[in-house]
């Protein structure tokens, strides 16, 4: 009876002993999962953390890149604007190169033309006007020169009104052409009967260039906003 009871006895401890190991065993399980699952969210916020702090910096470079292209961009309107500037400031004059084409633009029919130079606000008027005139001598042209007076600014290609028009037409955009493929801009126009501006005064179905001052020049601030513009 003893040997019976206790041997009841010992599979019931071993039952109940089965059954605390399993408990711990699947309490320990639990507590894991636990951990792991906060282990991952922690993860996954550090993650989520770092990848907004990857797109500020993005943001921050992109800015940056902004920045510095705007700075190289004004940088360089500036340096065209001193270039220009410093070009407008110095003497009007025409390089070899410069007269030789205007001579190979104008040696096909050469003409009669009168040249005027300006006496007042420009002390570059009479050597780039010579510089011109020397161009159209060894083109075959006859060229005569007279002091001008006028005050306006730039150069002006036309003849006396009254004169031939079919000439006018003819000759005036030839002449204004060649100018402008040697870089120098003409304005046409038609000289009045009573300007007196030209030294002996303007005549009849006679080609004339007129040499005036230079034209106005833009201070640095405005040459950079118009480059901008």
């Amino acid at each position: 009876m003893c040997w019976h009871f206790l041997g009841a006895l010992l599979v019931t401890v071993g039952v109940a002993g089965e059954f605390v190991i399993e408990y711990k065993q699947n309490g320990a399980e639990s507590d894991f999962s636990r951990a792991s699952a906060a282990a991952r969210d922690e993860l996954n916020a550090k993650a989520a953390e770092a990848g907004a702090t990857a797109k500020n910096f993005e943001a921050q470079i992109t800015a940056a890149q902004r920045d510095a292209a705007g700075s190289k961009k004004e940088a360089e309107s500036e340096r065209l604007a001193r270039v220009q500037l410093q070009k407008e400031l110095e003497p009007r004059r025409l390089r070899g190169t410069q007269k030789e084409k205007l001579r190979a633009l104008l040696s096909d029919d050469p003409q009669q033309i009168m040249f005027g130079w300006c006496i007042t606000g420009s002390d570059d008027c009479q050597d780039f006007v010579n510089d011109i005139g020397d161009a159209f001598n060894k083109a075959g042209w006859k060229t005569t020169f007279g002091a001008s007076t006028q005050n306006k600014r730039g150069i002006w290609v036309g003849f006396m009104k009254g004169s031939d028009e079919l000439s006018a037409a003819h000759w005036v955009p030839k002449i204004r052409n060649a100018l402008g493929n040697v870089g120098l801009s003409g304005e046409q126009t038609w000289f009045d009967p009573t300007d007196r501006t030209l030294v002996g005064g303007f005549q009849k179905n006679v080609l004339y260039l007129i040499v005036g001052q230079k034209p106005a020049i833009k201070t640095l601030a405005a040459t950079v906003n118009d480059k901008d513009q």
